[in-house]
């Protein structure tokens, strides 16, 4: 039977004072580590390498741990070794049993089935750390535990590889029904089908969670020919080829195999419930190997009676049995039978971790860290306190004392302290703080033991303790030391080191040589520095002052910055054994300044002829760099402004000659772009000419610096939008995107009309899918938020979305906006239900990144998708939009408009449009898109070039100058119609005052100006003008910007200007 916890006091008469909880002083040896643990391995404890002998701070007997839950010998081993008492036992207790229990231990550790609650640590009143031999501390209060501190310790990796294990067994048994196939099999009943079982090869693995565990997984799935989507609420870095999805709803749509790896927070409590299973492709399978509340049972058994599901596994529950027995059972969850009853469903006791590598590894890392927190005082890898670590003290170092002071973290507490310890000498000192609660440690040297009391007399006034959750200040004598001035209240703070034997080591900064030092080192002899190895006798000297020579004897050699003379060298000797190192002229080496140390060169008999006789040299030399370094200069100014007319006359023409195709070269000017751009070496407006204000317009409820924008299809998959913002352009249209990637129709399907400057597409909304796009958006925002200063973590992203920055959540620009255009994938049956099911999915992918949601519904490219203008489907699929944009996770919501085409241009169609827009909320419309139309339709400006005749007929859409008149009847006849407030629909019994101001606040009720942007043949400032002035609130280009380069806005802006002050005089 083990011992009591023993009473580690001071006998009265050597010395009593009063320590707080967080404060711990100690005489006696401490075991010494250099590094922190590795996450596995199962090697003793880390020792240094000094050859000191290793320091305790207390009776190591004197110690009582408590291990629960049978945790592995290889932990128990590692606490006794240390000489601690260690109690074992092979299950966990009943809460009132161990409330009993854990009155008396200093260190408990505890798996996963046992409960340490607020009311059980209530009364540890000796506890010091909690060792939790398992990933999850959900079953530690761990707020109690830190605002008491009591440290917890966990081994968040060493199970990974297990669990991972495991999960990639169950995906291939629940594949091929192996589990039901056996129990028939044991029953006596030979059942050998096939329907209904299957390879994993080729299937997609989804996985909700990507931290230890999640992309060990990936990598093993990929590796048996899986494909590997995962969610996380971080972005994370992908293993292999897995990709990661923007939301939940995405993976379950995609997965055929879905797998949670999460914690158990309030936000994971039923995560998969009914609704998410509804996601879920019919007959896919779950696993669950993470915590029993991430999943509604209940609704896993209804998906599995219904068929949507054909298969699960489940080893985690939301209650558990707390030893092995028939126990499962509905006296312990009410649906353990109808669970028990399904088909091909795999139920495991929580076996994850339980294997013999893993336990034996989590034993290690667990225990290695409960014997750094008690011996010295390391955090390292603690769950809930501050990671904190200092060299541990050796007997190398006399009279030092290590002082630990857990406070709470408020303004004035570390000056009050640094005022204690200003008096003595603070060799080391680190402070860190987790939410409420702060961890100092700082080594003291050179103090006596009546030091030592005073010091901790003078913190116990500063001590704290907790009180109905608050922090309130006391001071409370509690302890008194022993013979190892250890405390008696052993209960929330390790100990703090005290070495009172050997002496100061004879060079001050030893410490710092050994840290340091790498041989050889030179050697000083004589005030001098020379080579005895060489034979040269045009060696010359470097004399030494003698505070050099102390340096150097010190060991410090090699921090000494040495500039020597030519033809010099200097011998570097540690041991005895010489290393010739050869100095050139106006060689330095790192270290320490040359007058820092007082090295100076002796005289040299060289006279100044040969100084005279380089100085032409060398102003040959620097006028020749110095134009060099212009002309880079003055190339790179003129590279990267888009008012350089190379980009147009050269760059472009360079593009089309290289590239025959359209295509390659449209995607040539993409990538070179955003590769550019990574360098800084992308052409951009520079000046500011902006500034002024002169162009300003208010679109939106944004005042924006100018009036010009980009279409989609520059930027289909938001690869470049920072890029084309820089060009000058106050909103940039990223897209057409569709719910699922697509390739579009198939090649070629890009032709130059160059004759016209025109161009004719047919590509069909290729697309890389609304997850894919969304990733790259979010990943945008990520590092603006770093750059940003907010951190990179979910909520420094929510804060970026949320507008804190001060710039719009899209362009992440101010004064400017960005516009996702959205579209319907070409393979989605023609049904209204179904293409608005496309459209909304885009929104909930993208809306968050975007400030602007373009709905496309005028592409010539795709079947039917024209069809869609008319007023009903419009209707209904413009409210859908609007819904979930008004759903968008952030403070302001992205605005909604819808593109329209340039060949429905009857009154009739407009107002059908308009209306549909009126009803439906949309903030307005973009005129224009590419034209069916051709000649003698489409107005010929040139001669047609002989190849240009039959290209001109390709199927597809048409975009270039010609298209500029149509624009402007169209933007005149849309600015008309939506300005005409549409009368409401008078249903129902006759209007009371309240349906009266029920009515006056209806949205088909209020002079709402919507708003108009417009694109099609627009490549100059006197057309974008006349266009503004015909009531659209923005132009945009994008066959301008092919054939006039990067310079186009720039230029459009300055003809605006210059018609502008025409204007005004």
């Amino acid at each position: 039977m083990a011992t009591p916890a023993k009473n580690i006091a001071f006998s009265p008469d050597r010395l009593a004072h009063a320590v707080s909880h967080t404060l711990s002083v100690s005489t006696s040896p401490t075991a010494t580590f250099q590094s922190p643990p590795s996450s596995f391995g199962g090697g003793k404890l880390s020792r240094s390498q000094t050859q000191a002998k290793q320091l305790k701070p207390f009776d190591t007997q004197d110690i009582k741990i408590l291990l629960l839950e049978n945790v592995n010998k290889s932990g128990r081993d590692i606490l006794s070794e240390q000489g601690y008492q260690v109690e074992a036992l092979k299950s966990s207790l009943p809460e009132d049993e161990l409330i009993q229990k854990i009155r008396d231990v200093h260190v408990i550790g505890i798996r996963s089935k046992t409960k340490l609650t607020e009311r059980v640590l209530r009364e540890a009143k000796n506890l010091i750390v909690i060792g939790c031999f398992c990933i999850g501390t959900n079953q530690v209060d761990l707020d109690y535990a830190a605002r008491h501190g009591i440290a917890v310790f966990n081994s968040p990796f060493a199970n990974s590889r297990s669990v991972a294990e495991l999960v990639i067994g169950e995906i291939i048994t629940l594949a091929r029904q192996l589990g039901d196939r056996s129990m028939e099999l044991h029953n006596g009943i030979w059942n050998k089908v096939s329907s209904g079982c299957w390879e994993i090869r080729g299937k997609t693995l989804g996985i909700i969670g990507y931290g230890h565990i999640g992309s060990q997984l990936s990598v093993l799935a990929e590796a048996m020919g899986m494909s590997v989507i995962y969610y996380d609420v971080l972005n994370l870095m992908a293993m292999g080829t897995s990709k990661q999805v923007p939301t939940l709803e995405a993976l379950l749509n995609e997965a055929d195999f879905v797998t949670c790896h999460v914690p158990e927070l309030p936000e994971t409590k039923n995560m998969i419930a009914a609704p998410q299973f509804e996601q879920m492709k019919k007959g896919s399978y779950l696993i669950n190997a993470s915590r029993g509340s991430v999943i509604d049972i209940p609704a896993l058994i209804n998906a599995m009676r219904s068929g949507k599901l054909a298969g699960a596994a489940v080893d985690v529950y939301p209650s558990e049995p707390g030893a092995n027995g028939d126990y499962f059972n509905n006296s312990l969850n009410s649906w353990a039978e109808d669970l028990r009853s399904l088909k091909n469903i795999i139920l495991t006791p929580h076996i994850g971790g339980s294997t013999e590598e893993a336990q034996s590894a989590i034993g290690v890392e667990v225990g290695e860290a409960l014997v750094r927190y008690v011996n010295s005082g390391v955090t390292l890898g603690a769950v809930n306190l501050p990671e904190v670590n200092l060299r541990s003290l050796t007997l190398d170092e006399p009279n030092h004392a290590r002082i630990i002071y857990i406070h709470h973290n408020v303004p004035g507490v570390l000056r009050k302290v640094n005022e204690i310890l200003g008096d003595h000498n603070v060799d080391k000192q680190i402070t860190d703080n987790k939410g409420d609660v702060a961890y100092l440690m700082a080594d003291v040297s050179n103090v006596t033991l009546s030091e030592i009391k005073e010091i901790s007399e003078s913190l116990e006034g500063l001590s704290w303790k907790v009180e109905n959750g608050q922090f309130h200040y006391v001071q409370e004598p509690k302890v008194a030391f022993n013979k190892h001035t250890r405390r008696k209240d052993f209960s929330t703070s390790p100990p703090v080191e005290m070495l009172s034997r050997h002496s100061i080591p004879t060079c001050g900064c030893a410490s710092l040589c050994q840290a340091t030092y790498t041989p050889p080192v030179a050697e000083v002899s004589d005030n001098r520095i020379s080579d005895p190895t060489s034979s040269s006798d045009s060696l010359s000297s470097i004399e030494v002052d003698a505070s050099a020579q102390d340096a150097m004897r010190a060991g410090l050699a090699s921090v000494i910055r040495l500039a020597a003379v030519p033809r010099t060298s200097a011998v570097f000797n540690r041991t005895g054994s010489h290393f010739s190192r050869k100095f050139q002229p106006f060689h330095v080496s790192n270290g320490l300044k040359k007058q820092d140390i007082g090295i100076r060169r002796a005289s040299s008999a060289s006279g100044g002829a040969s100084e005279s006789s380089s100085l032409v040299s060398r102003l040959r030399t620097i006028f020749w760099s110095t134009s060099v370094v212009v002309s880079v200069f003055l190339l790179y100014e003129a590279f990267t402004d888009t008012r350089f007319s190379l980009h147009r006359w050269l760059v472009v023409p360079a593009l089309r000659f290289i590239y025959t195709d359209a295509e390659d070269a449209h995607r040539a000017g993409t990538q070179s772009l955003k590769r550019l751009r990574e360098f800084g070496l992308n052409p951009r407006e520079k000046g500011n000419p902006d500034i002024r204000g002169d162009l300003e317009v208010e679109v939106l409820g944004h005042i924006l610096r100018n009036p010009i924008g980009t279409s989609a299809g520059i930027d289909k998959n938001g690869e470049v939008p920072d890029a084309l913002l820089e060009l000058g352009s106050a909103y940039v249209e990223i897209g057409g995107i569709t719910p699922r990637p697509q390739d579009g129709n198939p090649k070629p399907r890009l032709f130059r009309i160059v004759s016209q400057n025109g161009l004719i597409n047919r590509f069909g909304l290729n697309s890389e899918g609304a997850d894919r796009v969304a990733m790259r958006l979010r990943e945008r925002v990520r590092r603006f938020a770093h750059a940003a200063g907010y951190g990179s973590d979910e909520a420094a992203l929510q804060r970026v979305l949320d507008g804190e920055a001060g710039v719009p959540p899209g362009s992440l620009k101010e004064g400017k906006l960005m516009g996702v255009q959205i579209a319907k994938n070409k393979n989605t049956p023609n049904d209204v239900d179904a293409i608005e099911k496309d459209y909304v999915y885009c929104v909930k992918a993208l809306a968050p990144y975007s400030d602007l949601i373009v709905v496309n519904v005028s592409s010539p490219n795709t079947e039917n998708l024209r069809d869609l203008q008319r007023q009903e489907p419009l209707t209904k699929i413009l409210k859908g939009v609007v819904g979930a944009a008004q759903q968008t996770k952030r403070k302001t919501k992205p605005a909604v408009m819808v593109k329209v085409s340039p060949d429905e241009d009857s009154q009739e169609q407009i107002e059908g449009i308009c209306q549909a827009v009126w009803e439906s909320g949309v903030d307005g419309v973009i005129v224009g898109n590419t034209t069916t139309r051709r000649p003698p339709d489409l107005p010929i400006s040139n001669p047609l070039a002989l190849e240009e005749t039959r290209l001109i007929f390709e199927k597809g859409g048409y975009s270039g100058p010609q298209l500029f008149e149509q624009t402007a009847k169209l933007v005149k006849k849309y600015r008309q119609t939506l300005d005409q407030t549409p009368q409401p629909q008078q249903d129902g019994p006759a209007n009371t005052d309240e349906n009266n101001q029920q009515e006056a606040l209806s949205p088909l009720k209020q002079p709402i100006r919507k708003v108009v942007f417009c694109s099609g043949g627009i490549t100059n400032g006197q057309q974008a003008l006349e266009l503004l002035n015909s009531g659209a609130d923005m132009v945009q280009v994008y066959t301008a910007l092919v054939y006039g380069g990067p310079g186009t806005i720039s230029r459009m802006k300055r003809e605006m200007r210059a018609e502008l002050g025409k204007e005004a005089k």
